[in-house]
């Protein structure tokens, strides 16, 4: 059973790597921001609800739109 596991888990682990990393490179800073970011969501749903979360993250959304394009 562990050996099922640890070789789906290696499986996954390239493709995760590439998704999360676009240009397929692990960097410690953006792992890094992407643990803070999950902590920060993490915490905003328990206190605000996902009502609360997904407004809150379509206006960053529409935010960062606005910001970076000219």
């Amino acid at each position: 059973m562990k050996l099922n596991i640890f070789k789906a888990i290696t499986m996954i682990g390239p493709g995760l790597k590439s998704w999360v990393f676009a240009d397929g490179k692990f960097n410690l800073h953006r792992a890094l921001v992407l643990v803070v970011l999950l902590v920060i969501l993490t915490v905003m749903y328990k206190v605000v609800g996902p009502e609360g979360v997904t407004f809150i993250v379509d206006m960053l959304d529409e935010l960062s739109d606005a910001i970076g394009y000219e």
